[in-house]
């Protein structure tokens, strides 16, 4: 089972009646423009900001469009070639197994599937008179019970399995690493499952702790009140560097990390007398580096 509720703050604003209510793209086809409009809202729980669907019927169908999206090839084609860093959208039919792989791993899951238009409500498809709709998946729970945020009016909802195996059709994962570049501290983390999470969690709390040991043995260096302040407290860097590294372990999966700042007060703590000269130190640094999945591809 899995519940993104508690990692991404799914916002009723998001959906497709209130974006179309502020449109700066022309008259909006909110009321058929479900599928950018999903893919928007992950877009912007991923971190890569607030695009307006809209634009993006505008920009594949032309301003004057009214009418269904149809799949989600022209949505992911359309993010690929004006979302830089994007993450990457697989597209294929729904699959439950690939869905809870995909929930617990934190990814985030485009779905499409009948529905019944007046209520716009996920049914079997013998029910729909030929409607679909496109929202998020967003959380397994207990007794097979399934919960989708609903791109309409960007509402959760709540079905059961059976409804959901006989109304979904096709699925997409946002894949890759979210947010620009790598700055997002939840990016790391969302390929790994809970598990993992919380072992690599405690790994690097452990190696804080280490490295927050080094911290006191610290004299006044070549880095003078960069380093230590003459009162004794920490110096801008130094200070920085413990700020960062508290960030990425007390939120994880909230908190922007600018990821090129701490890689610059690793390699200044790194070049620094008392670490340079004590591989131990710098072999322990170097491991909390590379767990935390800072400066890799």
């Amino acid at each position: 089972m899995f519940d993104l509720r508690a990692r991404y703050a799914f916002d009723s604003s998001e959906g497709q009646i209130p974006e179309g209510s502020v449109s700066v793209y022309g008259p909006a086809n909110s009321h058929a423009n479900c599928v950018p409009a999903s893919f928007t809202a992950a877009l912007n729980l991923a971190g890569f900001g607030d695009i307006d669907p809209q634009r993006i019927t505008n920009e594949v169908y032309g301003p004057n469009f009214r009418g269904g999206f149809g799949t989600f090839t022209s949505a992911i084609a359309w993010i690929k070639a004006n979302v830089p860093n994007s993450p990457s959208f697989s597209d294929g039919p729904f699959d439950f197994a690939v869905a809870e792989a995909a929930g617990q791993a934190g990814q985030l899951i485009v779905i499409a599937g009948w529905i019944d238009a007046p209520s716009v409500t996920f049914v079997a498809e013998r029910m729909a008179a030929g409607f679909s709709h496109a929202s998020l998946l967003v959380a397994h729970l207990a007794d097979e019970k399934y919960v989708i945020w609903n791109t309409w009016t960007g509402q959760l909802q709540t079905y059961d399995r059976a409804v959901l195996a006989a109304s979904l059709y096709e699925m997409s994962i946002a894949g890759g690493t979210y947010g620009p570049g790598k700055g997002t501290a939840g990016g790391f983390l969302m390929s790994l499952t809970d598990q993992q999470q919380s072992d690599l969690l405690a790994y690097a709390k452990q190696s804080t702790d280490h490295l927050n040991t080094f911290f006191g043995l610290f004299e006044e260096g070549p880095d003078g009140p960069d380093w230590n302040k003459p009162d004794g407290t920490p110096g801008p860097w130094k200070a920085r560097l413990q700020a960062k590294f508290a960030e990425l372990l007390t939120k994880p999966a909230r908190v922007t990390v600018d990821e090129t700042v701490v890689l610059a007060a690793i390699d200044d703590l790194k070049k620094h007398p008392p670490v340079a000269s004590d591989p131990v130190t710098l072999g322990k640094i170097d491991a909390l580096s590379k767990h935390l999945g800072l400066g890799s591809a």
